[in-house]
């Protein structure tokens, strides 16, 4: 409950053994339960459809970025 986007990040990144670039998007927080079974891409799909950020994924990275630019 109301865990920071980096903190979910750092875990994604132990559990599917990728690097994450957060670039300033730290004041994002989250509420639910990731299972572990679950793929990275349904993951990281799940927590588009409830925020402003999106994920893409280039050579084993994350990169967290907003939807919308300012």
């Amino acid at each position: 409950n109301e865990t920071s986007i980096e903190e979910i990040m750092n875990q994604l990144g132990r559990w599917y053994n990728v690097e994450v670039e957060l670039n300033g998007m730290q004041n994002y927080f989250y509420n639910g339960y990731i299972p572990r079974n679950v793929s990275l891409l349904k993951v990281l799909d799940m927590m588009e459809r409830t925020g402003e950020l999106k994920f893409e994924i280039k050579n084993k990275k994350i990169h967290v970025k907003n939807k919308m630019p300012m």
